[in-house]
């Protein structure tokens, strides 16, 4: 034990910490620029690789180290404040990466406005979801109630976007009522939900040539801010693709309609193409205006709003951005000092 608390009271983390940090940048800058394998969703994935996880684990070492140095040297010197919190903030840096490879949970959900959807891992879009081995993932159920998406004045979209949340946690349990936004995470029940993206689900409608009803569905697409064109099949059971634009109001394409129809109220233009060459239609079209697919015809219904919501629990996170306050707060205080020499 002698030999260890000699190792420790005469401790210069300085080094230590200063290797690490600059490897541990060097290895996250690595990752995220893709050179030699795809580029990670987050920088936080990142962290969770096994080199980012060894560096964590000196940090937290460091840290602990440096901070019972400190305490083994009280009889000789008084330890300077900035010495404590640095190696505070390394540890709470180092402790936070470990806890997020352990917890991390996300996942983003599609939801139409006025659907309500089942928190379960089908849910999910497949690609976004992340769970590290004792992540919990949130139980319950969402609804949209409301969404409101934000255009400027020339009617591009801004990045702000919100949506009223309804959110049950067992069929036998009331509904809690939250919002959420597209720049600022809300925080509900240990998860942060955020608006990552919205657009509108036209309702879809394929007859045969006697009218029979083929197919409908609400066909989740891209289509925001008005005339922006995204596409849909009907797999399995037409060759055909569908490319649309959306224009809530037709006043927005008033110069490009034909004189016999009013301009008022919502239009579609619609291009379809069979197999991917040959140009079926191309022309504007209202709500329940027919249009003939060969020897079947296609009928447009109502337009519902659908958001793009990120979940994510991950109480490492916090530990990191505490840590990252706590060097701020010391770079600052050194400024400042710097200063007034």
């Amino acid at each position: 034990m002698g030999i260890v608390r000699n190792f420790v009271k005469n401790f210069n983390g300085s080094l230590v910490l200063f290797v690490t940090v600059i490897y541990l940048i060097a290895y996250i800058l690595f990752q995220l620029s893709g050179l030699f394998a795809p580029r990670p969703e987050n920088i936080v994935r990142v962290l969770h690789h096994g080199p980012a996880l060894a560096g964590a684990s000196m940090l937290v070492l460091a840290g602990l180290t440096g901070l019972l140095s400190l305490y083994f040297r009280l009889d000789i010197e008084k330890p300077k404040p900035d010495a404590v919190l640095v190696y505070c903030a390394v540890l709470l840096i180092g402790s936070g990466i470990l806890t997020s490879s352990l917890f991390r949970f996300e996942g983003r959900v599609v939801i139409n406005e006025g659907q309500d959807i089942p928190l379960l891992t089908e849910s999910y879009d497949k690609n976004s979801l992340y769970e590290r081995k004792y992540a919990k993932p949130p139980t319950g159920k969402l609804l949209i109630s409301a969404i409101s998406p934000l255009l400027s004045s020339s009617n591009k979209p801004l990045l702000r976007h919100s949506a009223q949340v309804l959110y049950q946690k067992d069929p036998s349990a009331p509904f809690l009522r939250f919002n959420i936004g597209s720049i600022i995470p809300t925080f509900f029940k240990g998860y942060s939900y955020r608006i990552v993206d919205v657009g509108y689900s036209p309702h879809f409608f394929l007859f045969d040539g006697k009218g029979n009803s083929i197919k409908d569905l609400y066909a989740v697409m891209k289509l925001f801010p008005p005339g922006t064109e995204d596409s849909f099949r009907f797999d399995m059971i037409i060759p055909h693709t569908f490319y649309i634009k959306y224009y809530p109001d037709a006043s927005l394409v008033a110069d490009k309609l034909e004189q016999q129809r009013p301009v008022g109220g919502a239009l579609f233009n619609v291009r379809i193409s069979r197999n991917l060459d040959m140009i079926v239609a191309n022309s504007y079209f209202a709500h329940d205006d027919v249009i003939p697919v060969d020897a079947l015809t296609l009928s447009l219904g109502d337009v519902k709003k659908w958001v793009e919501i990120s979940i994510v629990c991950d109480q490492g996170v916090y530990l990191i951005l505490f840590g990252i306050v706590l060097v701020t707060f010391i770079s600052i205080r050194k400024v400042i000092a710097l200063r007034l020499r």
